[in-house]
């Protein structure tokens, strides 16, 4: 069975968006099981470390997904 058919099936099944699934794939991937794990207070960026973020996204490191993953943040949307 291919991914699409995988996550599609799972999505459906436990009524959790297609988009959810994959970047739960993508996090446990990177850090295993740990990554999965539920933040339980809201992080302050240093100046320094967002431009870094950003410098890495325009220089072509990597989609917002992956550096997301990288630099240790919840979401791409945080980027």
């Amino acid at each position: 069975m291919d991914l699409k058919k995988t996550v599609n099936s799972a999505s459906i099944r436990y009524s959790v968006d297609f988009a959810t699934i994959l970047n739960w794939r993508d996090k446990y991937k990177c850090g295993g099981i740990s990554e999965l794990a539920e933040a339980k207070h809201n992080n302050h960026y240093s100046e320094e470390f967002k431009l870094e973020v950003v410098t890495a996204y325009l220089n072509g490191e990597g989609t917002l997904q992956e550096l997301a993953i990288k630099f240790g943040l919840g979401s791409k949307t945080q980027i």
